[in-house]
């Protein structure tokens, strides 16, 4: 069956070609309840015309920007699959993707400027905006979805994991590979991410019947040098992990190139499960049993958040992706006694 076109919408609706031109083009000349029997005529036989004449018809511009925290975000690998993700996303349901970067000031960005030319649909953050800029958002009603938020029951349309769930799957996994001293690398400069992973951790402990150390915990700050040093902190405690959770694929990666530089095997005398699933962890060797954060998933859920406040309002709209799908590769098997004794000094 060839694409509907013109004439055939024409036919339909029992108008003349012309009539539908106006209509696509957005013109006077036809009276509310003609044009209305031609909208439905074009929705019904889902015809698409181009660009132009889409944003008159839907009053839309078709345009959604993501908006970064800073040029660091385009160097993160799970936020480059976000992106990645999201872009195909967007193609699929005929929308460009627009990239601004953060400012200080919210009315000095790309995105801002495109709001006040009625240039674009929706926004979408890399990062849990301030209050100012969420008044200015609230003010202009433009729908905005963050993704990957760090917050418990933000109050704002966001797409966030369960990283509670992420880390209580991690760790129910290794206590099925009968590790008790496991310890925990966690994020100290994201606060709620490493409160989320911290209870998840905790409550995976508490059910498996194993006391919680403060001395396996480890709460780093960002960058490879923080994990590779806070794992060797973990080492060098006097009770040992046998076993480490560490929040993210990078920092794991750090903190096993780490250990193996003071002499020990992985998983032989430490085993390693991380949250994210980057497509580096697999690889790496051994390669990294790590938790599942589908970037396709949270890219379709803010598409689709985003489209329900065009068509339905403003509201505190939530979408949370599953995150208990373990990943399991070669970093992690049940504790043997490797090495007889441990010298990892700090």
């Amino acid at each position: 069956m060839g694409k509907t076109n013109i004439r055939q919408i024409a036919e339909r609706a029992g108008v003349s070609t012309a009539a539908v031109s106006y209509v696509l083009n957005g013109k006077a000349g036809v009276s509310p309840e003609t044009r209305k029997r031609i909208l439905q005529v074009i929705r019904e036989e889902k015809y698409t015309p181009n660009v132009n004449s889409r944003r008159l018809i839907y009053r839309r511009s078709y345009n959604l920007f993501l908006v970064t925290d800073s040029g660091s975000t385009l160097t993160n690998l799970f936020y480059s699959a976000v992106m990645g993700a999201l872009a195909e996303e967007c193609d699929s349901r005929g929308y460009s993707l627009v990239l601004s970067g953060k400012k200080e000031d919210f009315c000095q960005t790309a995105a801002f400027q495109a709001i006040r030319q009625s240039n674009v649909d929706g926004l979408i953050f890399l990062f849990d905006p301030d209050e100012e800029t969420k008044k200015i958002l609230g003010e202009e009603q433009t729908p905005y979805v963050v993704m990957d938020s760090h917050k418990k029951n933000p109050g704002y349309p966001c797409v966030r994991a369960d990283y509670e769930e992420a880390a209580y799957t991690a760790v129910r996994y290794l206590i099925t590979m009968k590790h008790t001293r496991i310890g925990l690398l966690g994020r100290a400069e994201i606060p709620d991410y490493y409160e989320a992973f911290l209870c998840g951790y905790r409550r995976a402990l508490e059910e498996g019947g194993i006391p919680f150390c403060e001395e396996l915990v480890y709460a780093e700050r960002e960058g490879n040098q923080h994990a590779a040093e806070g794992v060797q902190r973990l080492l060098s405690g006097s009770r040992r992990p046998t076993a480490i959770l560490c929040a993210g694929d990078l920092s794991a990666l750090a903190a096993m190139t780490r250990t193996r530089q003071l002499g020990l095997s992985i998983p032989e005398d430490v085993s390693f499960v991380s949250v994210d699933d980057l497509p580096v962890s697999e690889l790496y060797h051994p390669a990294l049993t790590t938790v599942r954060i589908d970037a396709r998933e949270m890219a379709q859920r803010a598409v689709e958040l985003l489209e329900r406040q065009m068509e339905e309002g403003p509201g505190a709209y939530e979408a949370v992706i599953s995150s208990g799908n373990l990943i399991c590769r070669d970093s992690v098997s049940p504790p043997g006694e490797g090495k007889a004794a441990w010298q990892c000094g700090v």
